[in-house]
């Protein structure tokens, strides 16, 4: 059954926490969607999908009731029209380093007047319960199209960036920024200054009225994030879950 979509979730207030899928198969992505979250976010960057499974993923999320995001790998821009055809609602772009590149990802993601969409999203508007008629006039604003923060140049590029018409908000990279504002020294987000940094971004997205979004790679991490402004967070990814489900059963199987 068809649940609330991306942009009523995000339209509340309240943080929106999803599942991160690197792996592919219908069935695992109906578990991470029938689970106690809000979206799932589909990685094609790092993770082990390509289009054909990401399309599966996505029919898969949305069957459970959830909107599924998707990050695109670097560079495709081909790719965001893709996928929003495929009924994502929301698209993560990385490594957005200047307003150009920002605007580059909205032709892509959004019809005219905003962008120059390609029509042909005959499995979004089925699954939309949409004629394309309704689905046209519609699109624009029940696509959210985020933008990656990862750099140090994309973080000084930030206020002309969010000016981008059609930018519905930043995500944050986390690890790449913090490596990045180190000069390749640290991962760690909660260093003094890629955790400013953060603070920045969520406090001047919400100043543009923006969504600030984040991957966040714990539970603790995440309310963190909630608490300083973070409003579309995804929680560490569904391999470091199992993985450390799985270390956590057979250690205490083994009374360690």
């Amino acid at each position: 059954m068809r649940g609330s979509t991306l942009c009523e979730r995000l339209a509340d207030g309240k943080p929106l926490f999803s599942s991160w899928a690197s792996l592919p198969g219908r069935f695992h992505a109906d578990i991470l969607a029938r689970g106690d979250c809000d979206a799932v976010t589909i990685d094609m960057q790092h993770g082990a999908i390509g289009f054909s499974e990401a399309v599966t993923l996505i029919g898969a999320v949305a069957q459970a009731g959830k909107p599924a995001v998707a990050r695109v790998p670097v560079g495709d821009m081909g790719m965001i029209g893709r996928l929003l055809d495929a009924g994502a609602e929301g698209l993560i772009v990385p490594m957005i380093e200047t307003a150009a590149q920002a605007a580059a990802c909205v032709e892509q993601a959004k019809y005219p007047p905003l962008g120059g969409r390609s029509w042909g999203a005959y499995l979004a508007i089925s699954a939309s319960g949409l004629s394309p008629a309704e689905y046209l006039r519609q699109a624009n604003s029940r696509v959210r199209l985020f933008v990656m923060i990862e750099t140090r140049r994309g973080l000084e590029a930030l206020d002309e960036i969010l000016a981008v018409p059609g930018i519905d908000g930043i995500f944050v990279g986390p690890t790449d920024l913090s490596i990045s504002l180190s000069k390749g020294a640290s991962i760690d987000v909660f260093e003094p200054e890629p955790f400013a940094a953060a603070q920045h971004i969520a406090a001047r997205c919400a100043a543009a009225g923006l969504v600030a979004g984040i991957y966040a790679g714990s539970p603790e991490a995440a309310r963190k994030m909630a608490g300083i402004g973070y409003r579309f967070i995804t929680l560490g990814n569904d391999v470091t879950m199992f993985t450390a489900g799985i270390a956590d059963a057979f250690r205490l199987a083994r009374g360690v």
